[in-house]
């Protein structure tokens, strides 16, 4: 039987997170004693505020294509404004509206997901299953088309049609998971741009988690951490060892495609297995030997190795860690007065980045949840 994954049962579910901007307070209408949460109201940084300002100015008009007859995203990468917007920016202008959903077919919902600018932001967190969960949150397309089962019919018929583009495994009628972040042998597609090499990775990798042969995350850990490193203080941190699981050819599509997608980021070294966000900032920064992927680095910031800072950054060299709970972040500061920060993003590359221009940062997400230790 096929699994099902957590967020995609009725039991638990995925709330759609994206607030409406007349649901929130602006610092300029709260006094100082004001600034709690009311019912569905929060209270807004000057920060996020002007974000949800941007996003009231740029925010689309969705129409079909008078040549194809079919939606597209009204911005994109090739978008003139692209440039000029965060990825929190980004995330909510792109967010496909009531109006389209109800217009469209569900071939053409599970098309324009796998066309979402950010699909390659499901490789930046601990698993492929957790960063279909987090995308979800703040994309409720991708939660509509998994919830309902839609990827798996779609991947059969263009499996059909396109024989060539996935190879089919021979042990279960379903596609081959060479590509999946957890296979120990990549096979690479040929594609026509980087952004289709993600797409045929997502459609393997969601495959094999729906027909339970992905290893399951807790398992592999409960397996795999049992040997720790220490932090300054002396305490165990528990890590986790993949290995190297890209070749060169995947290592230069996630590089094209996150140069694309975050074109005021700068890239610094490839997309690895070996190590993740929370393993740079805290652990080492020594890339070319660092093995070491770390869950959770809390106890770096509760046995007294790092005293908190505040909300904002007092000296370049700073930890900066997202307090999100399960979308957690963690890197380093390169220059406190713009805020500029040193992480690597999951299994994505290590990347030079401002403090909100990142997979981990979305509207409705306030500032105070970002948190910096020295």
């Amino acid at each position: 039987m096929n699994k099902k994954l957590k967020f995609m049962t009725s039991a638990i579910g995925i709330a759609v997170t994206m607030m409406p901007v007349n649901t929130v307070v602006k610092a300029s209408e709260i006094s100082n004693a004001e600034k709690v949460e009311v019912d569905t109201k929060q209270y807004l940084s000057d920060d996020v505020e002007a974000m949800y300002d941007t996003i009231a100015k740029y925010t689309p008009t969705w129409e079909r294509d008078p040549e194809t007859g079919k939606y597209t995203y009204p911005i994109t990468s090739e978008s003139d404004i692209w440039a000029s917007l965060n990825h929190a920016e980004k995330v909510a202008l792109c967010d496909i509206p009531e109006y389209v959903l109800a217009d469209i077919t569900d071939k053409e919902l599970v098309e324009l997901v796998l066309d979402y600018p950010f699909l390659i932001d499901v490789y930046a967190y601990n698993s492929f299953e957790d960063g279909m969960e987090e995308v979800a949150k703040y994309f409720p397309a991708l939660n509509t088309v998994l919830r309902n089962n839609l990827l798996t019919e779609y991947a059969q018929e263009k499996m059909a049609y396109e024989p060539n583009e996935l190879s089919l495994s021979e042990s279960n009628d379903v596609f081959s998971t060479k590509t999946s972040f957890y296979s120990d042998d990549w096979a690479t597609p040929t594609t026509t741009s980087s952004h289709d090499g993600i797409e045929n990775l997502f459609i393997s990798d969601y495959l094999r988690e729906v027909e339970n042969s992905a290893p399951d995350m807790q398992t592999m850990n409960a397996a795999r951490a049992r040997v720790s490193v220490r932090t300054p203080k002396g305490s165990n941190v528990y890590f986790v060892q993949y290995g190297e699981q890209y070749n060169a050819t995947q290592k230069k599509n996630i590089r094209d495609e996150v140069e694309s997608q975050y074109p005021n980021c700068t890239y610094l070294a490839a997309a690895t297995t070996n190590y993740n966000c929370h393993s740079y900032a805290w652990y080492s920064q020594s890339i070319a030997t660092n093995t070491v992927w770390i869950p959770d680095p809390s106890v770096y910031m509760t046995d007294g190795s790092y005293k908190k800072v505040g909300t904002s950054p007092t000296a370049n060299y700073q930890k900066v860690y997202y307090d999100y709970g399960s979308d957690a972040h963690s890197g380093i500061v390169t220059n406190y007065s713009t805020r500029q920060i040193t992480s690597k993003w999951g299994a994505l590359p290590l990347m030079s980045h401002n403090v909100y221009d990142c997979p981990y940062f979305r509207i409705p997400m306030n500032t105070d949840k970002i948190v910096y230790y020295k």
